[in-house]
């Protein structure tokens, strides 16, 4: 995923770990434990069959309130991996720094207003991204626990962070969906990486029979 990422235009100073823990913050980098680190998105991955707990908020939205969204079509098979990736660079875009120049950056700047369909639609023809996720999705093996990208049993979402006011809200941003979920807001001095891992568990994970699940963080490195 981070060679991936490195190539839509994730500079240097921004990895994906593996989760350990998120309760506590534990990452993994290749064989090295990270800790203490902020976490800017998760990218969940869990089996189609696990039943999922609908909790979240009833929000009144508003276009200037939603955050980077896209609906993954049909035109760009076995996507869910990398719209979730593409969720969480753009939605975290002004924090890691991304150029326009790059190519996640120029696609961005070219659907800034587009519909979240036409969105969708625009990244299954843009050459360059569809490249990189065919590439992807036709090794053998992803770096996320050796998980396959392509795996149709399983599927990716993205949970991050949005500004609405002066609250930060913990949304789940999945390409499956029409829009954009709210689930709740993040308290003032709140680590997102610990509530939004519990959403995650209180959404995707209430069934102990099913533990086929594998979290990255985007986080940034020293």
């Amino acid at each position: 995923m981070n060679n991936f990422a490195s190539q839509l235009g994730l500079n240097s100073k921004f990895v994906f770990c593996d989760v350990i823990d998120m309760e506590s913050g534990t990452l993994m980098l290749g064989d090295d434990i990270v800790v203490g680190t902020d976490v800017l998105s998760y990218i969940f991955l869990f089996p189609s069959k696990a039943k999922v707990v609908q909790n979240f908020a009833d929000y009144p939205w508003k276009p200037q309130d939603l955050p980077f969204f896209l609906e993954q079509v049909d035109d760009l098979q076995d996507a869910c991996g990398t719209v979730a990736l593409i969720h969480s660079l753009g939605q975290n875009r002004a924090k890691i720094g991304l150029e326009d120049g790059t190519v996640l950056g120029q696609f961005l700047k070219s659907v800034a207003n587009l519909s979240f369909n036409e969105r969708g639609l625009a990244l299954a023809k843009n050459d360059s991204i569809r490249a990189l996720h065919c590439s992807a999705v036709s090794d053998e093996r992803s770096a996320t626990r050796q998980v396959e990208v392509g795996a149709t049993d399983n599927h990716f979402v993205c949970f991050t962070t949005t500004k609405v006011g002066g609250d930060t809200w913990i949304v789940e941003l999945d390409g499956r969906k029409q829009y954009p979920i709210f689930h709740q807001v993040l308290p003032e001095g709140g680590s997102f990486g610990a509530i939004a891992g519990a959403v995650i568990k209180n959404t995707y994970m209430k069934d102990p029979s099913i533990t086929e699940f594998a979290t990255v963080a985007l986080t940034s490195i020293n």
